[in-house]
This record gives structure tokens, sequence and C-alpha cells, in this order.
């Protein structure tokens, strides 16, 4: 999200950007070279990359208690993130997120330095069960890059001072409609050995912000697709289950295999734009790929958690159908509506701002709050 403003910066050579990566935190590789291309040296945090699927993570994630928890975080914090402030006294560190360990302390860090924290929006903001006791937004940023109007409600709404958030956007999508992505998707397509029309379910970690259980999340994506299928056979169409990168592959693999092996196909690797395109419907649950479905211009569904209703807005907002029990929600889904069309193109309104010009967005928020020009002769800001 953030590479296209460090390649405007780079390219104008008023500051200087480095990246510090925790991505091995969540069993993430850092992509170094792209942070390198873009024009930003790299810094990569974890000397260990914490592996998604090994049995023995996927029982921790499950059955670690507060306490424990605690004392994980801070042996992370203190034997393998081996926090010790930045390379260099910055200007502005950029951070996407200030509530969430181990974000919550390095922003403390920043804060007790008298660092300025720009806090960039991460994906799509509502309340989570999971949350502590701090909402997302209450780190101290000194100014927040907010997608949309929606979402600067939402910061407002959790105490962030008005004047210190700002509707930017977001800059990955600023090059999403002027991207031709036809042959990608035909790569993906390829690749996946996916044929016909495509109903794309795209899942999200929702146990792990506290919506429901590990098994619970699963048993509402079984039964999905168990009752779904008939109705997906009848018109031809392939179910394409796109994962998040956090969950489990061979798991989500024995649940189709379970429902309807020929019938889906699960992947946690492909590029989620091009199986966008590929796309003839989007499920989702609470996921930012709800959003990115809809600027695609692709029919949404929403699943419904037990106890929890449809989650963010999406359906709340009539932008997305109501995914239940039986074919008439399908039904629904894969049928055109002028007036969901309509509802669609008012919320994205409210939820993307300069949509294709959010990186000078962002840039002229980083510019007020670190002009850019040098404090020294030939020095940039860093």
């Amino acid at each position: 999200m953030f590479l296209p403003v460090i390649g405007h910066l780079a390219a104008h050579g008023e500051y200087t950007v480095r990246v510090r990566s925790l991505c091995e935190l969540r069993g993430y590789t850092t992509p170094v070279d792209r942070i390198r291309s873009a024009g930003a040296a790299c810094d990569v945090l974890m000397p260990l990359r914490l592996g998604k699927d090994s049995p023995r993570m996927q029982y921790a994630r499950r059955t670690m208690t507060g306490t424990v928890r605690r004392w994980t975080q801070a042996i992370l914090w203190r034997v393998l993130i081996r926090w010790n402030g930045t390379p260099v006294h910055p200007d502005l560190v950029v951070v996407p997120n200030d509530a969430a360990f181990p974000y919550d302390r390095i922003t403390a860090a920043l804060r007790a330095a008298g660092i300025p924290i720009l806090l960039m929006q991460e994906g799509i903001r509502f309340d989570l069960p999971a949350a502590g006791a701090r909402p997302y937004g209450q780190g101290g940023a000194a100014a927040v890059a907010a997608w949309g109007p929606s979402s600067v409600r939402y910061f407002t709404a959790a105490g962030v001072a008005r004047d210190r958030v700002h509707a930017t956007g977001n800059p990955r999508l600023d090059s999403l409609r002027a991207t031709d992505w036809s042959a990608a998707a035909r790569g993906a397509r390829d690749a996946l050995g996916l044929s016909g029309r495509i109903l794309l379910l795209v899942t999200n970690p929702i146990d792990l912000q506290g919506f429901c259980t590990e098994e619970a999340k699963y048993d509402i994506v079984a039964g999905f697709l168990a009752d779904a299928m008939p109705a997906l056979r009848l018109r031809g169409m392939h179910v394409l289950i796109k994962i998040h990168p956090s969950e489990s592959l061979p798991r989500y693999q024995a649940l189709a295999a379970a429902v309807d092996p020929a019938g889906m196909t699960v992947t946690r690797d492909a590029d989620l734009y091009p199986l966008l395109v590929l796309a003839d419907a989007v499920v989702t649950m609470g996921s930012t790929a709800g959003l990115e479905a809809l600027l695609f211009d692709r029919p949404l569904g929403v699943l419904g958690v037990p106890g929890q209703g449809h989650l963010y807005d999406y359906v709340a907002s009539r932008a997305a159908v109501p995914m239940g029990t039986g074919p008439g929600a399908l039904v629904e889904l894969l049928t055109p509506d002028a007036e969901r069309a309509r509802a669609q193109a008012a919320y994205l309104e409210d939820q993307i701002a300069h949509l294709g010009h959010a990186t000078g967005a962002v840039v002229g928020v980083i510019a007020g709050l670190v002009p850019a020009a040098p404090p020294a002769a030939g020095e940039a800001r860093r």
C-alpha cells in the first residue's frame, strides 16, 4: 500500500525513506527487492519467519491464553524483534496500525522519543471483539491517512481529533482501474486449471479477530458451500476459494475435498486482482477484499456470522447481498439489480476518496507534517 508513496518520495529526492519490516512476524517474507526498487532502504527486523501452516503454530494460536500471549509478545519484542529505536532519528514514522501488537509498543516508543507518527489506514475499519482497550487510531498519531469519508467518521467517533484525520484514499488502488489485468487473469486461470464461470469466495481470519472460534469459521464456510453447490452446479459455476495469508491452506483444502473436490479450487498465494477479473461474483465475510470486489464491479455477497450478523457495513449499506441458507440469496447475487448497482456506487464514494490520486494526497499529508524543505543543504527529510 505504501510502495506508490515511496516511489513518489524517492523520485523527487526531498525525503529519504527507510522501511523497517515486520512481515516475518505474520508469516510473510519481506519483499526486499520491491521495496528497494521503489527507492527505499529496507531493514528486516525479524531474524526468522514464523510459519503459518506448521501444526505447532496452528495449535499455539488456538490454545494460547491471555497470560501466555502477553509473555509470548514480551519475548518476541525483546528477543526476536529486538526493537532498538530507529537507525537515525527520523522526522516522521508511518505505521499501518497503532493498537495491535507490536505496533502498540512501537508507537509508545516513538511517542517517548518525541518522533511524530502518521497512521496510514491498512484495511476496512470496524469494531473488533478482540480489540484491546485502546481503539485503533488512539496511539497518539500526529495525523491519520483515512481511506474515505466513512473512515473519517470511524476515527473521529473513536476519539481522534477531526483536524488530524485526512481522507486521502488508498495508494494501492491508484493504478487499479488504469491497469489491464487481462493477461494476469489468463495466467491465473491457466495456473489454477480453471474453466467456465467462477464464484470467488474470499475468506479472512474472523476467528483471530474475535468474532467466532476457528471451528465455527470453518463451519460457516462449509455450510455455505454445501448449500450453494447444487445451485452452482446447475449454472456450471466453479468455486475458487482465496484464503487469507494467515490461514491454513491444508485445512481449507480438506474442507473443499469433503464438500465437492471437483467443483472447488483453493489458493492462498494467487494475487487477488486477477482473480476478481475472473470472478462472476464474490462472497466474503468481513474482508477488505469485498471493497475491492465492488471496485471491480463484481456483485458481492457476505456470509453471516452467528451472533454477529453480517460484518462491516456492506449489507447494511445495501451494497452487498446477505448470504443465508438455501439457493435464494445465491440467485439474488447472480441476478443483475439496478438498485443494488446504484447503492454500490454511492457506497464506494463514501468509502474511497481520491481514487487514482491517493498517492499525492498522502504525500500532501506528509508534507504538512514534515515540510520537504531540507533542514540543511543537501540533506533530505527522513
